[in-house]
């Protein structure tokens, strides 16, 4: 047994005995069969592409992007080394010193794998205290307006670093419908009514693209400020409907075959699917490149730890 095992079957004893090492213990099973299945992971190695900046949407599939995109570089294509957030940070960053890269992320789901990264700063935003002004009753949504100052500030204290900033969005909860912003209890704010069958997968699509429009606009913000070689992508894509084969919905540990409509909608750790890897790649025509300069040590990692799991779980990955 690899000492990584047995911590997690000594760590699912102590919390709850026999019967929930059991039942992880079945979960871990069905994961590795689950990766057994998977093709070799080709996907790009994002710190070894050419950008200063590298602006991150979260979940967008390739085609709801280029229906969105409107600026006058053109969207390329690429394949993405994570299926989801977490895996798209581990696959991408650990095992390497990243001391001349800063992160911004609006995603809790970074801050559940950061301290096994080593950036030469990490901000998460997530926490009211980090938007004080935005609508207390949209303290699950890292607003844009967010990322975009923090990203801003951050690259005036390091001119010399390169920097990634990471938008929470079009990943619900949803911002916006059309041109209304979403109230909170909106069977529109998330897929739990798609699941149900309340909510059509086309409407889905529609209110996709709505909030990928509402976050470009951000973006086209915040690389029209910054300096130097922008590249503007996403992690990884999303099930907007269309499902994922039977014989994974019976593997994959997440839920049992009998919630097929969950696996309708959303992204799945270790499912390397066309939909959910392979991820849009913008290119923005640059004056100038900055000189970036690797640190010797670290500037930290700032966020609020105690929300991470009520972050998530709005997010839908404890659902």
């Amino acid at each position: 047994m690899s000492a990584d095992l047995f911590s997690r079957a000594r760590d699912a004893y102590n919390d709850g005995g026999i019967r929930e090492l059991s039942v992880r213990a079945k979960w871990w099973m069905q994961e590795e069969l689950v990766k057994a299945l998977q093709p070799t992971n080709d996907g790009i190695y994002v710190m070894e592409e050419d950008w200063d900046n590298l602006v991150i949407i979260d979940a967008c599939p390739l085609h709801i992007f280029e229906d969105c995109w409107d600026g006058a570089a053109d969207v390329q294509t690429r394949t993405s080394r994570g299926e989801t957030t977490a895996r798209f940070f581990r696959e991408n960053f650990e095992g390497e010193t990243h001391y001349d890269t800063i992160v911004v992320s609006g995603n809790a789901a970074t801050g559940d794998v950061v301290d096994d990264l080593e950036f030469f700063k990490f901000v998460g935003l997530w926490g009211e205290e980090n938007f004080p002004d935005f609508d207390r009753q949209y303290r699950d949504i890292v607003p844009p307006e967010v990322v975009l100052d923090k990203t801003l500030e951050l690259h005036a204290e390091y001119p010399n670093k390169r920097i990634i900033s990471h938008f929470l969005q079009p990943h619900p909860p949803f911002v916006v419908k059309g041109d209304e912003k979403l109230d909170p209890g909106s069977k529109y704010r998330d897929f739990t009514a798609a699941r149900r069958d309340e909510v059509s997968s086309e409407t889905i699509r529609e209110i996709y693209r709505d909030n990928t429009r509402y976050v470009l606009k951000y973006v086209h913000d915040l690389t029209s400020e910054l300096d130097g070689k922008s590249v503007v992508t996403t992690d990884h894509g999303t099930m907007l409907g269309e499902g994922v084969p039977l014989y994974y919905q019976f593997l994959h540990p997440r839920w049992s075959v009998f919630h097929r409509n969950r696996f309708k909608y959303a992204h799945f750790t270790h499912l390397r699917l066309p939909k959910l890897v392979e991820v849009p790649w913008v290119e923005l025509d640059y004056e100038g490149r900055r000189d970036i300069e690797a640190a010797e040590n670290p500037a930290g990692i700032e966020m609020n730890r105690e929300i991470i799991e009520d972050q998530l779980e709005a997010l839908g990955y404890q659902a």
